[in-house]
C-alpha cells in the first residue's frame, strides 16, 4: 500500500511541477510523469543535454517505456482526480488542458521549500526534461520515443 501512495505522491509532484512550467496538455503531462516519476528513467535524464541524444537513447528502451506507460495510467488518473477534487488544479475550457489553482501554487511552494529527497529529484528531473523537450510537439515526442498507446 505504501508503494501506491508513494507513487501517487510522486506523480502529483511531477504534475504540479510540470504545470508550473506551463505544460498543460494531458498527453504531455502523462509523458512528463512517466519520464520523471520512474526512478530508473529519472536517473538517466541527467545524461542528456540535447533532445536528439535523449530520443536516440531512450527510444532504445521503447518496450520498457511502453510498459511504464501502461503501469502509470491508473496512478496518473488517481493523482489527477485527487488534484482536481482537492482544488489544486482546474480544467481549461478545452477540457484537455489544466492549470494550477491558487491552492495548487501554494502546494508547489510547499514542495519547493522542503528538503525531501525524492520530491527534489522529481522537480529537478521535470525542469531538466522541460529544457530538453519544450519546443517539441507532443505527437513528435510520442513518435520519437516509440510510445504505442
Amino acid at each position: 500500500m505504501d508503494r501506491i501512495i508513494n507513487n501517487e505522491a510522486i506523480v502529483i509532484c511531477s504534475v504540479v511541477d510540470a504545470l508550473n512550467l506551463d505544460v498543460s496538455n494531458v498527453s504531455e503531462l502523462f509523458l512528463y510523469v512517466v519520464l520523471t516519476a520512474d526512478r530508473a528513467i529519472r536517473n538517466r535524464l541527467d545524461d542528456y543535454s540535447r533532445y536528439e541524444d535523449f530520443v536516440q537513447k531512450e527510444s532504445a528502451y521503447y518496450q520498457a517505456l511502453n510498459r511504464k506507460f501502461v503501469e502509470f495510467q491508473p496512478v496518473f488518473l488517481n493523482a489527477m482526480t485527487m488534484l482536481l477534487l482537492g482544488g489544486k488544479i482546474e480544467k481549461k475550457d478545452n477540457y484537455s488542458e489544466y492549470n494550477l489553482t491558487k491552492e495548487g501554487l501554494n502546494m508547489l511552494f510547499d514542495f519547493q521549500n522542503q528538503d525531501a529527497g525524492v520530491m527534489e529529484e522529481v522537480q529537478n528531473a521535470v525542469i531538466h526534461l522541460n529544457s530538453l523537450i519544450w519546443r517539441i510537439d507532443v505527437k513528435t515526442l510520442y513518435k520519437d520515443l516509440k510510445i504505442v498507446l
